[in-house]
């Protein structure tokens, strides 16, 4: 091979590497998740106020004993496709995932006032990553997920998440600062 053609060679190959690991959706096309910490201002988003099932409520008299870490999936997908997260592992023993049906079931052993509730379950089911499988439109989605532990939960943590993407599973590691 001659020596100019060493540089197009080398992109070449590279360009086949990275296409064989990207995960493709039923159509052939790339399909990405991702996990991040949810920002202060994407916590907020749902007010500071009782029916905002992504924050721990103070009181006077009222400290909770448990802490959550809320997290973001970023889900980009080229065509519809069949998800399911089938759980967030805590390396070294960090908190515990809840899905949808176990935050909603943990907040409903919190009962304050019936209307909050409402609006807890309600926001919970327009926001929060899904139990069980489903179908996720093409386009780009952003869901909530819900880590508990003892407070005060011990940081920096790492974890990896367990989805299943058309069949095929996708591990995510995010390290929680």
């Amino acid at each position: 091979m001659k020596a100019h053609n060493l540089p197009l060679a080398a992109l070449a190959i590279a360009l086949c590497l990275s296409c064989s690991t990207t995960p493709r959706g039923s159509s052939g096309g790339d399909f990405s998740l991702t996990l991040r910490a949810a920002s202060e201002k994407e916590i907020m988003r749902y007010g500071p106020d009782l029916s905002n099932p992504y924050i721990l409520q103070r009181g006077m008299f009222l400290v909770p004993t448990e802490e959550f870490v809320v997290l973001m999936v970023e889900a980009t997908m080229p065509s519809d496709a069949r998800v399911q997260l089938n759980g967030i592992n805590a390396l070294d023993s960090g908190p515990k995932y809840l899905s949808a049906d176990d935050i909603k079931d943990w907040w409903m052993r919190r009962r304050s006032d019936e209307a909050e509730d409402r609006s807890k379950q309600s926001r919970i089911g327009l926001s929060y990553f899904p139990s069980g499988p489903f179908t996720m439109r093409a386009g780009s989605h952003s869901y909530y997920i819900v880590l508990i532990g003892d407070k005060p939960i011990k940081k920096p943590f790492d974890l990896v998440a367990h989805f299943v993407v058309n069949g095929e599973r996708q591990e995510t590691y995010l390290r929680v600062e």
